[in-house]
């Protein structure tokens, strides 16, 4: 009998046009491929070095898809498996032990931490028993990842449809003390205690939206359902704390790219995925660093200080390109190469072309920050382009507090943000009301109800009336006020006439969508994106 015919997605050996050496046979020291693979599985004689299914795997192919989706074009956002895909081949290429305590999810979707909040709740009743007592075993085996390391880096999309909106989800675990079940009386009373081999207690978490046009409830909500399946799970605050940390990042969206004279074509919609990887492998380098010079120890103020102030779009597509491309190497077990090739047309849902040239970067935009320093309205400070030697600077006396952005560092040196007024400086709104009104994309605000009494989420650090509160759990001591830069640069500053309300998020969430309708209690979420049906949580 013939074997079935696979209909299913698959891939297959086919073009060959790419670009190579015409003089390769003479040129020295140059490399050549003397043969290319034949378009079937087996060469003449019968023999393969291809691995064995590799036209029907699932992860070359997802592996195949992640590459194509990010040299699509540059302004292209970003699915799951474009983030799942390069992190996962990067996370490899770390030390072992940094490895053994890295656990980076797969990437959540919006189906779970978009949807309005009955809809969240009967996800969790019907994954997580609330009859039974939380435990590891009775975990759902997507989720058990989560007990298993210290450091968990969760890329989560908060859009429930159309284009993706991602956050970095950062969370630090610590192992609690247990009783010893193999202590009898008499033994040394010192053994009474052991460490819980897994990690239940959370030390620290933080959901970083780059986007800072969105009101803060969307990561509100975020933070509050990520702490929902954590209690679901069994994994409890640490009685020490305080509540959500603050990780500053270079804004995508940032308030100098709006108003007259620095108005884009429209807000930037693509970026929040590489944003999203970018903070992700930071930390990853982060935990590297810290490990190689104390491995194993958690050095707080060091782990939680702000990250880079250049954040390059362009130059983090070519590398999670790269990435990519070596993950589908990786699935074809090193039997490929990567080549360059022409092509004449690009399609997407087999109608759509777009442009083949507008994969090249557009640096018109990219700008470096001051890190962790904002202004008093909690806008992140940006370098504008140095100044010519021969061009006088603005004189400091120019900026006060009446000014968008202050001098570099504030009146506190960097990282400073306490300008003596009343109002908050991590307040990124610039004032005390939300004015987005017209976000469809959730129906439930800033999740007041925490639900079920079991899984009651921690507040989220929010002050009255909107305001953001960064709490930290311990006095850190702020790193030296460098010397003072010879001020051949001068600060992107806004016209007088920018206010608060350029930041919400004021055209019905990019996309028109219609409002969440709430399903009824007990019913299941479907995944509206085929793609992730049934996709699991760990790599």
């Amino acid at each position: 009998m013939a074997p079935k015919k696979n209909n299913g997605p698959r891939l297959d050996l086919r073009r060959t046009y790419v670009l190579d050496d015409a003089q390769a046979k003479t040129r020295q020291g140059r490399i050549r491929y003397g043969k290319r693979w034949p378009n079937k599985d087996a060469d003449a004689a019968g023999n393969t070095i291809l691995p064995a299914n590799w036209r029907n795997s699932r992860r070359t192919l997802d592996a195949w898809d992640a590459l194509h989706m990010l040299q699509y074009a540059r302004g292209q956002f970003l699915d799951p498996q474009c983030i799942k895909e390069p992190l996962a081949y990067y996370i490899r290429t770390l030390p072992e032990f940094v490895q053994a305590d890295i656990r980076i999810m797969e990437p959540g979707t919006g189906d779970v931490f978009g949807c309005d909040q009955d809809t969240f709740d009967d996800w969790l009743d019907n994954n997580f028993d609330p009859r039974l007592e939380p435990s590891y075993d009775k975990t759902p085996k997507n989720f058990r990842p989560l007990y298993e390391r210290p450091y968990v880096f969760w890329p989560i999309d908060s859009k429930p449809r159309h284009t993706y909106r991602w956050m970095a989800v950062i969370i630090h675990l610590e192992q609690r003390l247990i009783t010893n079940p193999n202590w009898n009386e008499g033994d040394d009373e010192a053994d009474r205690l052991i460490r819980d081999p897994l990690f239940r207690r959370i030390e620290s978490i933080a959901v970083i939206d780059p986007d800072v046009r969105r009101p803060p409830r969307h990561a509100n909500r975020v933070y509050n359902r990520v702490f929902a399946i954590l209690e679901a799970c069994g994994i409890t605050a640490d009685p020490n704390f305080t509540g959500r940390s603050d990780l500053w990042v270079p804004p995508q969206n940032p308030v100098q790219h709006e108003g007259p004279d620095r108005h884009l074509e429209g807000p930037d919609k693509f970026s929040s995925g590489l944003h999203c990887f970018d903070i992700i492998r930071q930390m990853c380098m982060r935990v590297t660093n810290l490990y190689c010079t104390e491995p194993g120890v958690h050095n707080e103020a060091e782990f939680w200080r702000p990250l880079s102030g250049w954040f390059n779009p362009d130059a983090v597509r070519a590398e999670m390109i790269g990435y990519a491309a070596m993950r589908l190497n990786y699935h074809m077990e090193y039997t490929t190469r990567v080549t360059i090739e022409p092509i004449a047309e690009m399609l997407i849902n087999h109608k759509q072309k777009r442009d083949i040239q507008q994969l090249e970067p557009d640096g018109t935009y990219v700008k470096a920050y001051i890190p962790g320093d904002r202004d008093k309205n909690g806008h992140a400070l940006m370098w504008d382009d140095p100044l010519d030697s021969d061009k006088s600077s603005v004189d400091d006396d120019d900026l006060d507090d009446d000014d968008v952005f202050g001098p570099p560092g504030g009146d506190n040196g960097p990282g400073g943000g306490d300008d003596d007024d009343d109002d908050d400086d991590n307040n990124r709104d610039g004032d005390d009301t939300d004015t987005d009104d017209t976000d469809t994309d959730d129906t439930d605000g800033d999740d007041p109800d925490p639900g079920p009494a079991r899984r009651s989420t921690k507040p989220s650090t929010k002050g009255e009336k909107g305001k953001s509160t960064k709490v930290q759990k311990k006095p850190r001591k702020e790193p030296e006020p460098a010397p003072a830069p010879r001020r051949t640069r001068r600060l992107m500053r806004v016209a007088e006439s920018v206010n608060s309300d350029i930041l919400s998020d004021s055209e019905s969430d990019d996309s028109g969508d219609e409002v969440v309708s709430k399903k009824r209690r007990g019913g299941k979420i479907e995944p509206s994106r085929e793609r992730d049906k049934k996709r699991r949580f760990e790599l």
